[in-house]
């Protein structure tokens, strides 16, 4: 059964890979770059932490008045109707996407429905706040900054196999929060402990890593 249900999982994986390249497909003949080098704004890009910092008494159902860029992965995508709300996720954390079509035009919102979760986008906005309280943009355009062509780990379960998760690191810090949380941690005190001694001159040696003869 374990062998059975491994092949299963792989043959549902190549059906999405071969339905996200249809996609890929599709985008490029509506002329829209699907790997684009770099991505911009003239008054910068705002990370979604700097946002909840800035509008943290914004009341529910409000709208801002201020306009804002972000850029991140999508991480869920849910549609109701003629609108369509995305969760996007920075390195910073997490903001909700509202977008309209009477907002975005009837093309590049239906170009919406060609997008994955995994993509990487750019988004421009007035920030407001819905009335169930999620911090949010109602963009006004979009851009599609990298398609992802394999789908990620299953939303609700996240990546739990324990083996998995050290073999595919990357997989690991993108999906559990906790991981990317311990990283910077470590990140952050590994910094602060090499200031610390470089302060008091001492002198950092490196020893041999990653030799096929362990030695000191």
């Amino acid at each position: 059964m374990p062998m059975d249900n491994e092949i299963e999982n792989q043959r549902q994986a190549s059906r999405l890979i071969e339905a996200r390249l249809a996609k890929l497909a599709r985008l490029e003949k509506a002329n829209m770059e699907p790997y684009k080098s770099s991505y911009s704004h003239p008054e910068g890009i705002s990370t979604s932490a700097a946002l909840h910092l800035e509008f943290e008494k914004l009341p529910p159902g409000e709208m801002s008045g201020s306009k804002a860029t972000v850029a991140g992965r999508i991480m869920a995508i849910r549609k109701h109707g003629k609108a369509t709300f995305i969760d996007l996720r920075d390195g910073a954390g997490s903001i909700q996407l509202l977008a309209r079509e009477n907002v975005l035009g009837e093309h590049p919102y239906n170009l919406l429905d060609e997008l994955d979760i995994g993509d990487w986008v750019g988004a421009e906005g007035e920030v407001m706040r819905s009335k169930r309280g999620e911090l949010s943009l109602a963009i006004e355009s979009y851009e599609l900054l990298t398609k992802s062509l394999r789908p990620l780990p299953e939303k609700w379960h996240g990546l739990q196999d324990v083996e998995l998760r050290f073999r595919k690191r990357y997989l690991d810090l993108l999906i559990n929060p906790e991981a990317a949380r311990v990283l910077q941690i470590r990140s952050y005190l590994i910094k602060e402990i090499r200031k610390f001694l470089d302060n008091r001159d001492f002198v950092e040696v490196e020893t041999p890593m990653l030799h096929p003869i362990p030695g000191g």
